[in-house]
Parts: C-alpha cells; sequence; structure tokens
C-alpha cells in the first residue's frame, strides 16, 4: 500500500506499486481507496448458517497495529457508543445476507474521525483474534465452523448469545523491540506460559522448538478476560510479567508498554498510533527499584561475612539450603505404552 497525498505523486507511486506486485504475487493490477487519517479498524464477527440464518458475536477493535499488522485487540471496542455499534452490526448483518455467505467469517471495516464506517473486506474465515469473542460470549467459534461445514447448520438464534464483561489479545511475535522489531529466529529453550483466573493461552511452544527465519513468527496469543475493561488489563500485565520465553527476542515489552500507554487506558487510539508512539518508547530491559536495592546489598553486604548464628536469628522465608542438584524423580509409567 502507498499513500498519495498530492496528484504529483501519483503517477510515481502507481508505478512503483504495480512494479512490486507484478514481482511480489505476478500481476500488476491495483485499485484505488480512500485515504483516512487517524482511523479505528473494528471488525465484526458473524456466524451464518443454511438459509440465511446469521447471527452476530459483537466486534473487534484492531486499531493498535504496526506497519498495518494487528498487535493487539480488544473486545468490545471501547470507543463505540451504542448508536454506532448498532449501525455497525447492521452494516455486517446486510453484507453477509446479500452474498448468502455460509460459515464462520469477519467483516471488517474502518472508521474515520467523524465516525463513519468503510467497508474493507469479509474475512472467510477464522481470524488469529477469535479467542476474545469467544472468552466474552462463551461460543466457541471453530466448533461453530466444523458444524456448519458437516451440514449441522446454526444451533443458536442472536437472543441465546449474551455478552459479559471485556477481553483483548496479545500477539506474542518472535521480533527484538530494542532493535526495530528485527527477526528473532531461534531455538525457544523454555517456555513457560502464564496462567491464572481470567487467562487464555493459545499456542503450540513447547520447550526446544525452532522458529525459522521463513515463516511467520507468531509464538503466542495471550489474552485476558475481566468483569470490566481495567479488569482485563491488569490481568493481562501481570500475565505478560509472567511468561517465561529463553532463547529467543519477544514483543512481549511492546504489549507492556502499550498497557502503560495512557491512551490506550482511555481507549483513544486509532491505527497509527503505535507508529507514532513506537520511536519514543525504550524497550531495553530495565532494572526495578527492587533489582537496584538487592544488587546493593549483594556488592556492599557480602553474605560470607554475616554468621551462621546471624543468618538462622534473621526473620527470613528464603531457604539457605540451595539444592545443587535436582533430585531424582520417579520414572512415570502409563498403562498400555
Amino acid at each position: 500500500m502507498r499513500i498519495v497525498k498530492t496528484a504529483s505523486e501519483l503517477r510515481r507511486s502507481f508505478d512503483l506499486a504495480a512494479s512490486e506486485a507484478k514481482g511480489a504475487f505476478g500481476r500488476s493490477e491495483l485499485y484505488l481507496e480512500k485515504h483516512l487519517n487517524n482511523p479505528r479498524h473494528i471488525e465484526v464477527q458473524l456466524i451464518a448458517g443454511q438459509r440465511g440464518q446469521v447471527v452476530h458475536l459483537g466486534e473487534r477493535e484492531c486499531s493498535l497495529q504496526r506497519r498495518h499488522q494487528k498487535i493487539l485487540e480488544e473486545t468490545p471496542a471501547p470507543q463505540l457508543d451504542s448508536t454506532s455499534r448498532k449501525k455497525l452490526i447492521s452494516l455486517a448483518l446486510k453484507i453477509a445476507k446479500a452474498m448468502k455467505y455460509e460459515n464462520a467469517g469477519t467483516v471488517e471495516f474502518v472508521q474515520s474521525a467523524r465516525g463513519e464506517f468503510y467497508y474493507l473486506e469479509t474475512n472467510k474465515r477464522i481470524q488469529v483474534e477469535h479467542l476474545i469473542t469467544e472468552m466474552v460470549t462463551g461460543v466457541d467459534i471453530v466448533e461453530q465452523q466444523i458444524r456448519i461445514a458437516d451440514g449441522d447448520g446454526l444451533g443458536f438464534s442472536q437472543e441465546e448469545i449474551e455478552f459479559s464483561g471485556a477481553a483483548m489479545n496479545c500477539r506474542i511475535n518472535a521480533e527484538d523491540p530494542s532493535r526495530g522489531f528485527a527477526p528473532s529466529p531461534g531455538r525457544v529453550e523454555e517456555f513457560v506460559p502464564p496462567g491464572g483466573p481470567g487467562i487464555r493461552v493459545d499456542t503450540a511452544m513447547i520447550d526446544g522448538a525452532v522458529i525459522p527465519e521463513y515463516y511467520d513468527s507468531l509464538i503466542a496469543k495471550i489474552a485476558s478476560y475481566g468483569r470490566m475493561r481495567e479488569e482485563a488489563i491488569e490481568r493481562l500485565k501481570g500475565a505478560l510479567s509472567e511468561t517465561i520465553i529463553i532463547g529467543v527476542e519477544t514483543t512481549i515489552p511492546l504489549h507492556q508498554a502499550i498497557l502503560e500507554d495512557k491512551s490506550f487506558v482511555r481507549g483513544d487510539y486509532h491505527t497509527q498510533l503505535l507508529d507514532n508512539k513506537i520511536s519514543t518508547w525504550n524497550f531495553k530491559p530495565q532494572l526495578s527499584k527492587e533489582e537496584v536495592a538487592m544488587l546493593h546489598l549483594t556488592t556492599n553486604y557480602p553474605l560470607s561475612g554475616i554468621s551462621t548464628s546471624k543468618l538462622e536469628r534473621t526473620q527470613t522465608r528464603w531457604r539457605n539450603n540451595l539444592q545443587t542438584e535436582p533430585s531424582p524423580r520417579q520414572p512415570l509409567f502409563v498403562e498400555g505404552l
């Protein structure tokens, strides 16, 4: 995609885009569309069965993007009022019915600063971010897609769908934010996903798995649910801080910066926000006050200078004896193997 701001730029930008399309896809056809400054990207999740049965599962806000690629999604859209929400969903349902759509699918729109909706596309598949819709509705979208494909049709009505709370999803990629998001392929030596109330992790990652440089670098999707948006944010902060991925660099620091950003916390953001702000954020590891204090104590008050009796009298919950070798574990026998 190339943005053309003046008529004098049109010919050169057109030729460049046509050349790139030809080289990448073997075809040079292009289309023009209106460019919107600072729009929001909002999509509607639909499930359409046979005989024109269509239900919606609400909308997802996908405006947090880097170079037109989604980074973090949430539902419901934080700045969408009830009138605009009804209009958006009505448009999505009309599109699905007009094309006699049958499947799970997503109808995508951009919303201008003045509140106007522009149709983007219909994704005829399961979206990466579908899990947050499942978390607020309780509907298993993948199951419904399989049932429809098997001829079962739509097994519920719009009135049976209940919306509850808020959810948001972070795409954790093998990229290094401190080096301009350079790819970080390699072997994941250790992977420990987070847990806890309201946390869901979708991943196929295991210890020792290799992330190649040839394919998508998505490692995991970490999502949170809360009764209110604020609770979902706090739970997601905790989940990201608990996640351990050793061996490759990841975009976790980016998500942590987003969750602390005042514009995001207010729900006041758009598709250009990240590209404008990323250059001002510092993604290099920073020591906390507690870590600085620990280093100071370790340097100035070495453990060797404290007597054993004094250690024993000290009220502490830390163990004084360190286990140098792991204790042997009994082998696990599974019947039939």
